[in-house]
Order: structure tokens, then sequence, then C-alpha cells
């Protein structure tokens, strides 16, 4: 009885060291979960359209809408209002769903073909500019194949696309939307325009923000036969002096 009992003595401290490592396990591992929870957010904006108005020129209507802060420039397709609006993210957010709702589609039947849009004119020197400013001008010539279409022009109401690129918060995610308030149908001279649209984003943003142990203002990438040049310590300081900052070298 008495050996029974200095056992029962003997493997009580064994069992309270395993009753608070196993505590202390379940502590990190629900702190490690609380840790890598990922909140899921919303963005949302609304831009109103308050109408169109056209006017004719050479033959041609000019389409405008207020809103607009762009136009949908295609060489020989129809010169369109557009607007953009740009959405910014700390790096490493993913997007997990983009929507673009347009609401009230209306129609209007014009009298004459919308302008397309004029082929750039060609770059030209500085001693030259006045001698072929004077003889150059604006061509505008159809797509036939746009302009004899009733397709609608451009052929969605918006598009977006994303990017990386730095601010003054550090690297940035853009997330950029072209929205066409106003789409034409050529072969019925007809223009469809939407009175708003709602951005809607769902996004996840990252725990942590990527740091580099490192940082430089500016990154110089060059093939190796110009290593020698680059590294020249004239070099270096020209470049530390124009851009008050360093640099990084990188050739490949």
């Amino acid at each position: 009885m008495g050996d029974l009992i200095t056992m029962k003595f003997k493997l009580l401290p064994i069992i309270v060291v395993f009753i608070l490592l196993f505590s202390a396990i379940n502590v990190i591992g629900i702190n490690l979960e609380e840790e890598n929870i990922i909140e899921t957010k919303e963005e949302t904006y609304q831009v109103s359209f308050s109408g169109l108005t056209v006017d004719v020129k050479d033959d041609y209507a000019s389409v405008n809408v207020m809103e607009a802060n762009t136009l949908l420039r295609d060489t020989g397709r129809p010169l369109l209002p557009a607007y953009t609006k740009t959405f910014t993210f700390p790096s490493g957010t993913i997007i997990k769903d983009v929507q673009c709702i347009i609401s009230d589609v209306s129609t209007e039947i014009i009298d004459y073909k919308v302008q397309p849009s004029a082929k750039p004119l060609p770059r030209i020197s500085l001693s030259n500019t006045i001698e072929q400013s004077d003889d150059e001008e604006e061509i505008t010539i159809e797509d036939f194949d746009v302009y004899s279409s009733s397709e609608l022009f451009p052929d969605k109401w918006y598009d977006y696309n994303m990017y990386c690129g730095l601010t003054k918060e550090g690297d940035t995610l853009f997330l950029k939307f072209d929205v066409y308030p106003t789409r034409y149908s050529p072969a019925e001279n007809t223009l469809y325009s939407i009175n708003s649209v709602d951005f809607h984003i769902t996004y996840e943003e990252p725990s942590t923000q990527a740091s580099f142990a490192e940082e430089y203002d500016l990154l110089i990438i060059s093939y190796d036969r110009y290593s020698s040049l680059l590294e020249n310590s004239e070099f270096s300081i020209f470049f530390m002096r124009l851009y008050n900052s360093r640099f990084f070298l990188n050739c490949t």
C-alpha cells in the first residue's frame, strides 16, 4: 500500500507537466488560428451620368457626357466619352469578386454618324515642327467593319484591369475600371446610354505587409557588359546626387 502511494506521488508531477504542456499547445494553436483569420471586405462606389449631349460638326455627331473624364480613342472607330475609376489596395490584396452594375439603359436615334477617332499625327522633331505643323492635318477614316455593323461599339459597358505600382504608402495594387456610359450602333445610327453604374469589389487584405531588408529608391537594370561602368564610383555618386537616393544595380 505504501509503495502504491509513493508511486502516485511520483507520477503526480509528470501528470501536472503534461496538463500544462497540453494547455500551452492549445493556447498557441488558438492564437495562430486567430492570427490567420483573413477578413473579407467590400468596397462600393456609385457614379451617375446626367445624360448625353450631341453636337454636329463637319457632318459628324460629337457625343459628350458631363461626368466623363476621358475619351475612347481607337483610330477609325467612333469617338465616345468614357469614365475611368481607379481603386487602390495594399500589395498582396486578393481580389475575390468584381461587379459593375449598370442601370436604366436608354436609346436615342441621331441624324449623323458619330465622329470617328482621327489617326494620330506622326512624331516630329523640334527642328521641323513649324514646317510640318502647317501641312499636317488630322486624318479621319471610318473603320468600315465597325460603321457597317449594327453591333454596339464598344462591345461591353465596362472593362477593368489590375496592376502593381508604388505610391507614398508603398507597394500598391491598382484596380482600374473603364466605363463606357454611351455605346453606339452605327448601322442603326442609335446611341445607347446608361443612367448610373455601381462598383462592388470583394477582397481580402494581407495580414502582414511584405517588406524588404534593404530599401532602394532607384533600380537600374542593365547588361553585364555595362556593369563596370555602372559600378564606377563617379557614376554612382552622380545618380545618388541626381535622385538624392540610394540605387540597386541588377546586371543580367
